[in-house]
């Protein structure tokens, strides 16, 4: 789910942003007259009727900010130069960034402006009321004492809350916690005081001889150099001695660890440039 979200969102926002320009002229538009297909015209009046309502423009405020953020990630993630520690240091930023959107005043200020475009728009900025289900009453039930949510109380928590949470769920899945173990790969962060913990976390994950691995390590310390700004891990790597198999093996592990299968993919895509359907076969006949 979250991969889909990550190389989609910007199809949504073009999309988005493009009905915020056309103004108030999509709004008061009317079903194409150019044609006479009654199931076109039936199509094009329902698209119409879905979009020119209340909730398709809190629904749109409410996640016009979610996948921004999302979409400024993403691009940083589909960069040929990324690393695993960068990414997970655009992911902590991004999970920073949905606990902040689901406050309760991001959703105010959403709603509110969703209300004033509502007005620009001639359109009734209330949300329809649902039809309460009717439950079976018991004997100590008091109806007046019942638990009742607005609709715009109701969106919030079934609606907004919800894809948040999920948001969340996924990328904390899909990045765990344990990719910051890396870090002590890192020359600018060799100092650490974890970071020997950490070194004998990522050995014992990948089955190897922690304590060889960890005075490998250390001893790397005294001929290992980095820039302070930038830091080529593939100049880190060559810079560790053939023989210090145990840390060369870690480094291997971080420089292939893929942070998104955005690269594969689109090799899949430019494969159909070579294989055509005229050219669907190896043979020269």
């Amino acid at each position: 789910m979250q991969e889909i979200l990550l190389q989609c969102n910007d199809i949504f926002i073009s999309e988005a942003a493009q009905w915020s320009r056309m103004g108030g002229g999509l709004w008061r538009a009317e079903p194409p007259s150019t044609t006479t297909d009654g199931s076109v015209r039936g199509t094009a009046a329902g698209l119409l009727l879905s979009v020119s309502n209340y909730k398709f423009l809190v629904s749109l405020q409410l996640l016009m900010p979610i996948m921004e953020a999302i979409n400024n990630v993403s691009e940083t993630l589909q960069s040929s130069t990324i690393d695993i520690m960068k990414a997970q240091q655009q992911i902590r930023a991004l999970l920073k960034e949905l606990q902040h959107l689901r406050d309760n005043s991001a959703f105010v200020a959403a709603t509110d402006t969703a209300t004033e475009l509502a007005r620009k728009f001639d359109i009734d900025a209330e949300l329809p009321a649902e039809r309460r289900r009717k439950l079976p009453r018991r004997h100590d039930d008091n109806p007046d004492n019942a638990a009742s949510l607005s609709p715009l109380d109701k969106m919030r928590t079934s609606f907004y809350f919800n894809i948040i949470d999920k948001l969340i769920t996924e990328l904390q899945g899909r990045f765990p916690d344990e990719l910051v173990d890396f870090c002590c790969l890192d020359p600018r962060y060799f100092g650490t005081l974890d970071g020997e913990q950490q070194l004998h976390r990522l050995a014992s994950r990948y089955q190897l001889d922690p304590d060889t691995a960890a005075s490998q390590w250390r001893l790397s310390h005294q001929f290992v150099t980095a820039d302070d700004d930038a830091v080529d891990l593939l100049a880190v790597y060559n810079q560790v001695p053939r023989t210090y198999t145990q840390l060369r093996l870690l480094y291997k592990v971080l420089l292939t660890l893929p942070v998104t299968t955005a690269s594969v993919e689109r090799g899949f895509s430019k494969l159909s440039i070579v294989k055509s359907k005229l050219r669907s076969t190896m043979a020269q006949g």
